[in-house]
């Protein structure tokens, strides 16, 4: 960790490179004006990762996988405090400021990463518009790039890829351009010898260092000292080290940066306003349209060599005629918004600067000023790379049978909570016959992937996975390599038979760094990582606590098929209704008593929106009900333990591990932000909600009728 602090300022400066790679940025640099709004996207999105004005990947969607895109470019948390977020903003562009007066260490590539201490901060540069992947001041970080961004013959690593249909922007996967694919009148290859270059008419010029302003240096005494780099490297460190006030007095003297910021600021809000999903949201209609019809429709960059180049990088000709899942409704309105940003060199100015911050905000390694935590940070993004590593560590710590023993005891335990909704299905008074089977059949074919993928226990499988993946000493080119490793990686599922119910289809793969069960409604598939199954969820005793605290969990994820979103997916995963319209009608009257005791909670003076939690809040009582049951016919065929010295009987046990998932503290500004944006609701009425509903928890409890727990008129859906 503090080889990681003293490590900040040479971030800094490797994200200066970065940016320069995307186009450059006024605001800390010089920027290239003339790389239009197409290749500035395509370095921003298809080789770094970052979601900016849209997002853009692959998902699962009636059996097949397809190209969507969808709604992105902000963080919803970070313009929920604007004021914040505004000083974040301002704080990090000037750091950046900073750090581009320090003379620069190359990066060579060759068999292995090194750094050369070739230093050039006494040139001016001239930027230059190059579908290469070239700059007259980090030609060396740039050779990097160009190794992680072009394709190369390797291992086929499957069926543990990675892939997520709730678009997490690692799995939006494409790469770098083949510079052969560009030729001039002549017919020859505009490669990295001769890099095309436009300029601010249109005009075409060879790059030379003539043209571009830049002359390399030919002896050692043309070179800058290092000391000129030690000694502003400390000083970049030393103003880093002067804390929040006085950093803040250094930041508030560039009132120019924060009118920049404000401006970047107001732009992800309008682009907010665009949608009622929240960024990167597969949720809603998605409609179909060719690439073609897509370019036509929304043209404000070149979608057509946009998309074909990203999958030309894995050998894929994509053709014109390929069909795209995308967001009318917001495309629409972001064509319209670029097309207001284009009208003016201000107003594109701040377009620009807003897709610079994009990639700022992603990669600076202290990100949302949350400088306490870098070290839970670091360690979050190592497991995020090595996720499957470290579930075979995990694994064979807690050894390999013991780990397929706990395995099997949860696969039955859940197929015992199944059992226990299929009874409650045939029980419901709402329900039509036809809706019965439906839903009765889609239960029976939902698929569960308990524990972990088997290949991560195969060392072979594992270097295959990662043998492209370069790993230097330096953070923030890791970081870049593995994303730009696993945006290849994602794009490949395009190209291969979809499989439902496959480890490959979820974005976690299996790993144990997400505590959380999932349902994927695309594939009517339940997902339980091995990492679920430990305390606090997970107990060896006493059972209660362990039906309670685990099995609501994955209850709840088994009743998502059924909610009034999984209503709208069949058995195997296509979009369509799963019930007749009576017993829909019927649905959503019984829901609509949710709706309004929910509506009726309130927290931090904010008030719970109960049509925005409808889904979660039917997940929740669905969930208890059927771990209770589950519970019950476990009770009848065994005897289960219970805590000593505690006056607690089975079923109380039962209801006090149902709560223990939810106990939080948060600030009164993270309550009103959950309260307005998150379809949760808040942790205590997540409770308090379906506790009060359950007849069972009020005899338990000896809870009075017509008490606040035991009210006489309860909500009943499940």
């Amino acid at each position: 960790m503090r080889e990681r602090e003293s490590s900040a300022p040479e971030d800094l400066l490797t994200l200066q490179a970065v940016v320069e790679f995307a186009g450059g940025w006024q605001l800390s640099g010089q920027q290239n004006t003339s790389m239009d709004l197409t290749e500035r996207l395509y370095r921003l999105q298809n080789q770094l990762g970052v979601s900016a004005l849209f997002t853009w990947g692959v998902i699962a969607e009636n059996g097949t996988t397809h190209i969507a895109v969808v709604p992105g470019g902000w963080m919803e948390d970070q313009l929920e405090d604007p004021t914040t977020y505004l000083k974040l903003m301002a704080g990090i562009s000037w750091l950046l400021a900073e750090a581009a007066k320090c003379p620069v260490t190359e990066y060579s590539y060759g068999e292995v990463i090194e750094k050369a201490e070739v230093v050039n901060d006494s040139v001016e540069v001239d930027y230059e518009y190059e579908y290469g992947i070239e700059s007259p001041r980090f030609t060396g970080i740039f050779d990097l790039f160009s190794s992680m961004f072009s394709g190369s013959e390797s291992t086929v690593v499957s069926p543990g890829d990675y892939y997520d249909y709730d678009f997490i922007h690692e799995t939006n996967d494409t790469d770098f351009l083949n510079p052969d694919m560009y030729e001039d009148e002549e017919g020859s290859s505009l490669g990295p010898t001769s890099p095309l270059v436009l300029e601010e008419e249109g005009a075409t010029t060879p790059a030379t260092p003539e043209a571009t302003g830049h002359q390399e240096p030919t002896t050692q005494e043309d070179l800058p000292q290092k000391s000129l780099r030690a000694a502003c490297m400390d000083r970049l460190k030393s103003e880093m080290e002067l804390g929040g006030e006085a950093m803040g007095a250094l930041v508030a003297q560039r009132l120019d940066l924060e009118e920049a910021m404000r401006a970047v600021q107001a732009l992800e809000h309008r682009l907010r306003n665009l949608t009622t999903s929240g960024p990167d949201s597969t949720d809603g209609a998605l409609t179909p349209i060719t690439l073609a019809s897509l370019q036509k429709e929304h043209g404000f960059i070149s979608w057509i060599p946009f998309l074909q180049r990203a999958f030309q990088i894995i050998d894929h000709e994509l053709s014109e005629d390929t069909v795209i899942l995308i967001n009318q409704e917001y495309l629409r309105g972001l064509t319209l918004l670029v097309e207001e940003y284009s009208a003016s060199t201000a107003t594109m100015e701040v377009m620009r600067n807003y897709l610079t911050w994009r990639l700022v905000a992603q990669f600076y390694p202290s990100q949302s000023g949350y400088e306490s935590r870098r070290g839970e940070q670091c360690l979050k993004q190592t497991e995020d790379v090595f996720g499957p590593v470290v579930t075979a560590m995990y694994v064979r710590h807690k050894t390999i049978e013991a780990s397929k023993s706990l395995v099997e005891e949860v696969d039955m335990m859940v197929d015992t909570m199944k059992e226990a909704f299929s009874t409650t299905l045939q029980t419901l008074p709402w329900m039509s016959q036809d809706s019965r089977t439906a839903a009765l059949h889609k239960l029976a074919n939902m698929m569960d992937l308990i524990g972990y993928p088997e290949q991560v226990l195969n060392g072979t499988w594992l270097n295959a996975k990662y043998s492209e993946v370069e790993v230097t000493d330096d953070y923030l080119m890791n970081i870049v390599a593995f994303q730009s490793h696993q945006r290849k990686e994602g794009m490949k599922l395009f190209t291969r038979p979809y499989q439902r119910g496959s480890w490959a289809e979820m974005a976690h793969g299996g790993s144990i760094v997400t505590v959380n069960a999932f349902y994927s409604p695309n594939s009517n598939t339940m997902i339980v990582p091995i990492g679920m199954l430990q305390d606090p969820l997970y107990w060896n005793q006493p059972k209660s606590l362990t039906f309670g605290a685990f099995g609501i969990v994955v209850a709840h994820e088994i009743t998502h098929a059924f909610d009034d979103s999984g209503i709208n997916y069949s058995s195997d995963g296509q979009a369509t209704q799963l019930y007749d319209e009576a017993t829909i009608a019927a649905f959503h009257r019984q829901a609509s008593c949710l709706a309004t005791q929910y509506s009726g909670y309130s927290i931090a003076e904010a008030k719970v929106d109960g049509n925005l939690t409808l889904g979660e809040n039917l997940a929740d009582h669905g969930g208890l009900r059927m771990a209770l049951a589950a519970y019950s016919r476990w009770r009848s065929d065994h005897i289960d333990y219970r805590l000593p010295a505690l006056p607690f009987d089975d079923m109380q046990l039962f209801f006090i591990g149902y709560a223990l998932p939810w106990c939080a503290r948060h600030t009164k500004k993270h309550s009103q932000s959950q309260v307005e944006n998150d379809e949760h609701a808040p942790e205590r009425f997540r409770v308090l909600g379906p506790l009060s509903n359950s007849p069972e928890f009020s005899a338990a409890f000896h809870c009075p009728l017509g008490s606040t727990m035991n009210p006489a008129e309860k909500c009943s859906v499940w």
